[in-house]
């Protein structure tokens, strides 16, 4: 069989769902090598040096620009096509299969950047799941929300969880943690850790406010924000010059995989009292690193930790402060959730999604 997969966001920064669009183009062709695997671009090329990618069943296509991405699909006689970010960019002559990793900006309106932008994307979502053969969903929650809001027929939506990558697992490396931490200012002997784009639906100035509230009763602690600014992280920066946290809140930027397993290791506790989720990969990562994870009632979040993180409302400030505090206070609470975290996201895999969306492939080419 010939499958055709959005590449796009593998060969741009690795988000979430680069990350998910990677993991999954790897694991598939390896188990299953007597299948081609188109992978779809657009633009100026990237430099990646992956194994992977080199694998004869694997082809990377780049398409000059969007308009004729759909084009190249079809000449190249592709069977399913899969669109890993929630559009349907081609068709295959099988049938076509999309991924919809949320609908934050159809549940959480006021969270648009831009109205008539998003908007219109989410017009666009929601046709393309209509049209494709079956809608693949990060989880249980996202699938409810597929089936309520766009109107999609439960038989037609497949959930497939994701996983932690291979590069997340406990790192021991005392001197590489601590080059890293002077690399980005952090010189607190303790850090609470964020991960994830500073936007509004990651509710960060929740986690400020509660991080704020108890720099008193723990003034070794620090608090490390490890991803890139997205719109409206003005206001972060405002909230922490109009409090003094300048100096004891570092924010990274962009980080390589490799960096964010080292902060996730060495972190006291990771927080993130996100909005809403689709899936939540930072939390099942941190976990996979032995780092204690609380986190909000949000979309997928509690689907995903189950009983081995702290579960809290988004906004409950009080909240975050004392959960916090108790696990910088209590090393046995620290290293209950610790072990619980480490089994739990040991229940994830990556091979298993491969496989799970292979079976869809199959499905829907009959």
């Amino acid at each position: 069989m010939r499958i055709g997969l959005d590449a796009n966001p593998i060969f741009r920064t690795r988000a979430g769902v680069g990350q998910y669009a990677a993991r999954l183009a790897e694991r598939a062709s390896a188990a299953s090598p007597s299948d081609e695997f188109f992978l779809y671009c657009w633009g100026e090329e990237a430099s990646l040096s992956e194994e992977w990618l080199a694998r004869e069943n694997i082809v990377v296509r780049r398409a000059a620009d969007k308009a004729s991405f759909a084009s190249m699909v079809r000449s190249d006689g592709v069977d399913v096509f899969h669109g890993t970010n929630f559009r349907l960019r081609a068709r295959g002559r099988r049938g076509s299969v999309v991924t919809i990793h949320d609908l934050a900006l159809k549940i959480f309106p006021h969270l648009r950047r831009r109205w008539l932008g998003d908007w219109f994307g989410h017009f666009k979502t929601s046709r393309d799941a209509r049209l494709a053969d079956r809608v693949i969903a990060d989880s249980e929650s996202t699938a409810r929300d597929v089936v309520r809001h766009i109107g999609v027929p439960s038989e037609k939506v497949r959930v497939i969880l994701l996983a932690a990558g291979p590069e997340f697992h406990p790192v021991e490396d005392k001197e590489g943690l601590a080059a890293l931490l002077a690399r980005i200012g952090m010189n607190k002997p303790r850090y609470v850790l964020f991960s994830g784009t500073l936007e509004p639906r990651k509710n960060v100035p929740v986690l400020l406010r509660a991080y704020l509230g108890l720099r008193g009763e723990h003034p070794d602690a620090g608090l490390v924000l490890a991803g890139t600014p997205g719109w409206k992280s003005g206001e972060i920066t405002g909230f922490l010059r109009s409090n003094g946290l300048a100096e004891d809140v570092r924010i990274t930027g962009y980080l390589a995989p490799q960096d964010l397993a080292l902060l996730y290791s060495g972190a006291a506790v990771f927080v993130l009292p996100s909005l809403y989720e689709g899936f939540g990969l930072p939390p099942l990562e941190a976990m996979a690193c032995g780092a204690p994870v609380i986190v909000s009632d949000g979309g997928s979040l509690p689907e995903v930790v189950g009983e081995a993180a702290i579960v809290l409302a988004p906004n409950d400030v009080d909240g975050y402060r004392r959960e916090i505090a108790r696990v910088l206070s209590s090393p046995e609470h620290a290293r209950d959730l610790r072990d619980k975290g480490l089994r739990r996201a040991a229940c994830f895999s990556w091979d298993r999604t491969a496989a799970e969306t292979l079976d869809v492939y199959r499905e829907v080419a009959g």
